[in-house]
């Protein structure tokens, strides 16, 4: 027997703890610095997230590229099919840190035991992003692949390692557009009268950033086109919204219309007026009324709609856009006010009743694929305004699915019964009866009306 065993039996006998710490962790790799590479890459997604890697150098140089391959088949699809890069900045940047930026972040390996870890902690999940970072140090190197990681037990020291890494390689300029990027730009030899700087004002707008829109301006970013302007309109960035205007974005009548949409669809009332005096009443069509009328009567804005209702608009919605929103009615039943406070004038019950009493059909139903205004109505009061103007608690889908499956609000479900719901609907698609869908949204009282009545 080895005298370590033996060490080890006598402790155990005499009731002293065994000593774990004879077992070491593994030896994290001597650093070589002017052979030291730390990079980290993030893939792209089924959605817009940031598509890059960012190699940083023992000597501190930084290089920040979206030209680069996929991590694996799976990075490869989602690229394909993402929304965008999710990177405002794409290209190949360069840039350096100091040298005890570095160390630090080959502390941050050492105290996360990088080389104790796994290689991969992948989740059983999809459309997410990869997420890769390494090291090499000169001596050694090791890489892990996360994917999810976290729910996938990867310790978050690891989640904590990739942030540190953009945030010391200031990744976030390229991605966001920061204003810091500005003074790189410059030196590539950046066109700022290019689409990116367009969009690089847009995200100056949306910050309600003055200072980096009028920088921009100077280095010869026009202040035209819509983007700028729908984004600060939409976003009540009114600093921005002020400023593109005085500098010109509202020269071409086309961008006042379609901020003018930007500005009913984010609630903003005084964008909205400003440019509603500026356009003009004759500007406003029953067709641009119409798109304008579904955006306020979604944010149950009484004052808009009211407005909006003297141009004549369609109240049944475009028979060309309802193939992608709802009619007005629909839109002002189906959403309810936020409860963050953000929108102090939302008041759908009252907008229902304005557009029933302009005339807007609760009978419609969707042409395409065949609903009710009634779907994912939550407000009791405005079911029972609905049904007063004829809306049909029994009604079916296309594929004969009573409209009561897309409820979840008890009070509503009540109103549609006193109303003469079928007691014995049933979901064709799992046979799914009204008590199946009461006793799993937890209705006490449907469940006791149906109990009343025998079933």
């Amino acid at each position: 027997m080895s005298k370590f065993r033996v060490f080890a039996l006598c402790l155990f006998l005499i009731g002293a703890p065994v000593l774990t710490s004879f077992v070491s962790a593994t030896k994290f790799p001597p650093v070589d610095y002017a052979k030291l590479k730390i990079t980290l890459q993030r893939s792209a997604c089924f959605g817009s997230c940031p598509d890059y890697i960012v190699t940083i150098s023992g000597d501190g140089s930084v290089v920040f590229t979206t030209d680069h391959r996929p991590v694996d088949p799976v990075a490869g699809v989602h690229r394909e099919f993402s929304r965008s890069m999710g990177v405002l900045l794409p290209g190949t940047h360069r840039t350096r840190i100091t040298s005890e930026a570095v160390k630090k972040l080959v502390q941050q390996f050492r105290d996360s035991r990088f080389f104790d870890l796994k290689n991969e902690y992948r989740y059983g999940a999809t459309d997410a992003p990869t997420y890769v970072i390494s090291i090499e140090t000169g001596h050694g190197s090791k890489r892990i692949v996360d994917y999810i990681g976290r729910q996938a037990g990867m310790p978050t020291a690891i989640s904590t390692l990739e942030d540190a890494i953009d945030k010391v390689a200031g990744t976030k300029r390229w991605i966001e557009g920061t204003p810091d990027a500005i003074p790189f730009l410059q030196a590539e030899g950046f066109r700022f009268d290019s689409q990116i700087a367009l969009d690089l004002m847009t995200q100056a707008a949306d910050r309600d950033d003055v200072t980096t829109m009028e920088r921009l301006r100077s280095l010869g970013t026009p202040v035209g086109g819509a983007a700028a302007l729908q984004t600060a309109a939409f976003d009540h960035r009114m600093k921005a919204f002020d400023w593109l205007l005085e500098h010109g974005a509202g020269d071409d009548r086309k961008v006042l219309i379609y901020a003018l949409g930007s500005a009913a669809a984010g609630d903003n009332d005084e964008a909205f007026d400003r440019l509603r005096d500026l356009l003009g009443p004759a500007s406003i069509t029953p067709d641009l009324a119409t798109k304008l009328l579904r955006q306020a009567a979604e944010n149950g804005n009484a004052r808009l709609v009211s407005y909006l209702l003297q141009f004549h608009p369609r109240l049944n919605g475009s028979p060309n856009d309802r193939a992608i929103d709802d009619p007005p009615l629909w839109a002002a039943a189906q959403h309810s006010c936020p409860d963050d406070g953000s929108h102090p004038n939302c008041d759908h019950r009252k907008v229902v009743r304005m557009l029933l009493d302009a005339g807007a059909d609760a009978r419609w139903f969707h042409p395409i694929y065949r609903d009710s205004v009634f779907f994912q109505v939550s407000d009791p009061e405005i079911a029972k305004m609905l049904l007063a103007a004829g809306a049909d608690p029994n009604f079916k889908d296309t594929d004969g699915e009573p409209i009561i499956f897309s409820i979840d609000d008890e009070d509503v479900a009540l109103v549609m019964i006193d109303a003469g719901l079928n007691l014995r609907s049933v979901r064709p698609a799992d046979k799914m009866t009204l008590r199946g869908w009461a006793t799993y949204e937890k209705w006490p009282r449907v469940l006791a009306r149906l109990s009343k009545a025998g079933l």
